[in-house]
């Protein structure tokens, strides 16, 4: 029986929807980067530091796009999540990003269950 090519490609799982589903969308030149680094931290390159904190550099300025506080704290919590999901990929932990995610939005006054509940609702 032949397999359906579409199914050879995996699908995201939630975790991998949140930063864009909250307003951090990668720009192409961040999505090579965060190949780098994973290739980095793979190979454990003494280049991954240096290649992480430029995509976090990076990544901020895709942050900073937003004026209004409430997109710009989604924004922020999508970065810090996806920093942890580069450092999952790159077989380093991980929950620390996740516990900063949560944190930063508990100190915006954002309830990230909601938030969590919003972005993953019809998907």
């Amino acid at each position: 029986m032949e397999q359906d090519k579409g199914s050879e490609i995996p699908k995201p799982t939630e975790i991998e929807r949140l930063p864009e589903a909250l307003g951090f969308v990668e720009t192409p030149e961040l999505s090579q980067l965060r190949n780098e680094v994973v290739r980095a931290m793979t190979a454990d390159d003494e280049k991954q530091t240096e290649l992480l904190a430029r995509y976090e550099l990076l990544g901020h300025a895709v942050v900073d796009r937003y004026s209004d506080r409430e997109s710009y704290a989604k924004a922020q919590i999508g970065l810090i999540i996806q920093i942890g999901l580069i450092r999952r990929a790159g077989g380093t932990d991980y929950h620390k990003d996740l516990e900063d995610a949560s944190d930063y939005a508990w100190n915006a006054r954002l309830d990230l269950a909601a938030l969590l509940d919003e972005t993953t609702e019809d998907k």
